[in-house]
This record gives structure tokens, C-alpha cells and sequence, in this order.
């Protein structure tokens, strides 16, 4: 899959807003607003994938990364000395549920017809980056494993959709995949938008005691046919594990991650 042309890692402002509560030591912590970020969908977009007889789909992907504070020394020294939680080689800085992520987007339409697209979220951990299989079958059938989050969007010619990915909807990707990395056989099964892991009983077995948090994820659009599609997305993070970077803290220089790709189970023939 490839990025959108020209399209380079956005540097991105952030503010936080504390407010001491009077005679306690209590700080209450404003959701920091980050972003617009914007991308988009051209018309000389490349296939992704194509088959011989010209079909083929096209994606776009932005790369996010969060505004994550560096961990001091003796954080740092702390998870490394923590026996490592399986399946993980050591214990991750940003755990589930430290960062509370939400997204709106605004996807206009640029073209004067009815448009179906999918939205795309590809989970990043601190280790690890998902990255689904796109591949073509003996019969020459395009196949696209699920993402970690995707949703179908209709756009309506020359207008513009409002969309939001909830942080429970963010929360599920990194459950899932970490399922995933701890060994649950069928992707796409952990994946699909019905299938919780939370609450699933194929998923739960593989759900890891410690989930690493999202550190970032790419978001992006999937379509069977190149289009022009803008989308502009805000996200809002609310700081409940002391990990979003305030101002004056040092970013973190977030480690990069191992890029993987599950393998689709192999039906066995009768």
C-alpha cells in the first residue's frame, strides 16, 4: 500500500489546559484538541493492488503519531527491569487505557458522483504496526484482510460527511490487536467490527493480561476506484495515565515499530 504522493508527517502544535482545583492538590485535565490534520484521495492516485483485467483498489494512508512524554530515567529503568508481559519483550510505556482517543473526521466528496468508501484505522503500538494482506486469488479476485478498524462511508456527490471514531472504537483496535499478537489464529475473525475481544469468547482467550496503547496509527481511505476524497480529522485526547505530553515536557521519541502482517488461515480441503 502507499502513501498519497508527496505526502509527508505533519508537525502538529499542541496545548493543554490545567486547572487546580482551590485547597486540594486535585488537577482536573482539559482534553487536548490535536489536529485538523488533513490528507486526500486523487484521482492519480496509484492501485494499491491491480489484476490483470484492470481491476483493482486504492489506498491512502496518513501516518498519526501522538504527543507522547518521554519517560524519565528511572521510568524508563522501571519497565525495563519489570519482567516482560507475555507476548511483549519488555512492558510498554503506554499501556490501554492511559490515552483516551477520539476522532472526528470530515470526508467531502470533490467529484459530482455518489462515492463508497472505506474508512481505515491501522493500529501502532510502541512495538508493533499493523499492516493487513491485500493479495490477488487463483481466479484473480482481489482480497483485502480487515483492518483494525474500518467503517463504510457513502458520499454523496459534491458533499461533505462527519464521522466519528468513538475512544471505545479505538480502545477495541488495541485489544484486538493485541489478541492478535498474542497468537488468535484468525485475524479477520478478531477484527471484524462484530466480533469484540472483550467480549467474545473465541477472542478472549488470546487477550493479554497487559494491551499496549495506541502510540499512533495510520488513517486512511479505501476504494475500488481512484476518486477525489479530502478528509480532515481532529482528534481529542484525554490524558488518563499521565502520558500526553504538556507543555514544556520532552517528546517522546517513539520507538519504530515492527511492521506485521497476519496470516490468513489456510482452509483445509475436503
Amino acid at each position: 500500500m502507499r502513501h498519497h504522493a508527496g505526502m509527508r508527517r505533519t508537525a502538529i502544535t499542541f496545548a493543554f489546559l490545567l486547572i487546580v482545583l482551590a485547597g486540594c492538590n486535585e488537577i482536573v485535565e482539559q482534553p487536548v484538541t490535536y489536529g485538523p490534520l488533513a490528507f486526500a484521495m486523487t484521482s492519480d492516485t496509484p492501485a494499491a493492488i491491480a489484476n490483470e483485467d484492470g481491476d483493482g483498489i486504492f489506498v491512502v494512508l496518513f501516518p498519526v503519531e501522538l504527543p507522547i512524554r518521554a519517560p524519565s530515567t528511572d521510568e524508563m529503568n522501571e519497565l525495563m527491569s519489570a519482567p516482560p508481559p507475555a507476548p511483549f519483550l519488555m512492558a510498554p510505556w503506554v499501556r490501554e487505557g492511559d490515552v483516551g482517543i477520539t476522532a472526528d473526521l470530515v470526508i467531502t466528496n470533490l467529484d459530482d458522483e455518489e462515492h463508497v468508501i472505506k474508512l481505515l484505522i491501522e493500529a501502532r503500538t510502541e512495538f508493533h504496526q499493523h499492516v493487513p494482506n491485500v493479495a490477488i486469488d487463483e481466479e484473480g479476485d482481489i482480497l483485502a484482510d480487515f483492518a483494525s478498524y474500518e467503517q463504510t462511508v457513502i458520499l454523496p456527490p459534491s458533499e461533505r460527511v462527519r464521522r466519528r471514531i468513538t475512544e471505545e472504537e479505538m480502545t477495541e483496535a488495541a485489544v484486538d490487536f493485541a489478541a492478535v499478537m498474542n497468537g488468535a489464529p484468525n485475524a479477520n475473525q478478531v477484527f471484524y467490527f462484530l466480533n469484540q475481544s472483550t467480549r467474545d469468547p473465541r477472542n478472549q482467550p488470546y487477550v493479554p493480561a497487559t494491551i499496549p496503547g495506541l502510540v499512533g496509527f495510520n488513517l486512511g481511505i479505501r476504494s475500488g476506484a481512484p476518486i477525489n476524497v479530502a478528509v480532515e480529522v481532529t482528534l481529542r485526547l484525554v490524558d488518563h495515565g499521565d502520558r500526553v505530553a504538556r507543555e514544556g515536557d520532552r517528546l517522546w521519541d517513539i520507538p519504530e515499530p515492527e511492521l506485521v502482517t497476519p496470516v490468513a488461515p489456510v482452509e483445509e480441503e475436503e
